[in-house]
């Protein structure tokens, strides 16, 4: 049985391998991820790839694949893998969050402003 804590570790570590997240909580995973994608956001902006003045996450889709930021590509198990239904349950609810709070920047002006937000 996939465990999501166990993989939500497992991802950090392999996107960030210097470090230990061998007791990171989902909300202390939630703030990693969020400046991960954040920092994933303005170097697109930087790049050209994503403009200046995208209103919200959702507009991120027009130029890239915004479900990507944050790292996602480092998730060891697709939630079609489990059949757990809280695994599933629980991943949706980590990115879900993640993009909350990415969006919430982006609306706030925070690429505009290259703030990075604190907890």
């Amino acid at each position: 049985m996939l465990s999501f804590i166990d993989d939500l570790r497992a991802m950090l570590g392999a996107a960030a391998p210097e470090n230990d997240f061998s007791r990171t909580s989902v909300d202390q995973g939630i703030e990693i991820v969020t400046r991960w994608a954040i920092d994933e956001i303005m170097k697109d902006v930087q790049d050209g790839v994503v403009p200046g003045d995208v209103p919200d996450f959702s507009a991120l889709h027009d130029y890239v694949d915004g479900n990507l930021y944050g790292r996602a590509e480092y998730w060891p198990s697709l939630p079609s893998e489990a059949d757990d239904e809280k695994y599933v349950t629980d991943f949706c609810l980590f990115w879900n969050a993640v993009q909350d709070r990415a969006n919430a920047w982006i609306r706030a002006g925070g690429i505009q402003s290259h703030q990075i937000p604190t907890a």
